[in-house]
């Protein structure tokens, strides 16, 4: 997941999306580290998942 470039990311938003949830599933078991890594990860969910409309409608326009 971590070599997908962005717009590969916008299309995986749902998969990303699952990853997440599963990771936080786990969350009671992670180390300091996973969970630093977890609150980076949340973050950054939450920040695609926001931008992943806007971005598909302007690239879907036609100019």
């Amino acid at each position: 997941m971590l070599k997908f470039d962005i717009d590969e990311l916008l299309n995986q938003v749902d998969d990303f999306t699952e990853f997440v949830n599963a990771l936080k599933d786990y969350s009671w078991r992670l180390t300091k580290k996973e969970s630093v890594f977890l609150e980076r990860i949340l973050y950054f969910q939450k920040k695609l998942s926001a931008d992943a409309p806007f971005v598909n409608s302007v690239e879907e326009q036609e100019w």
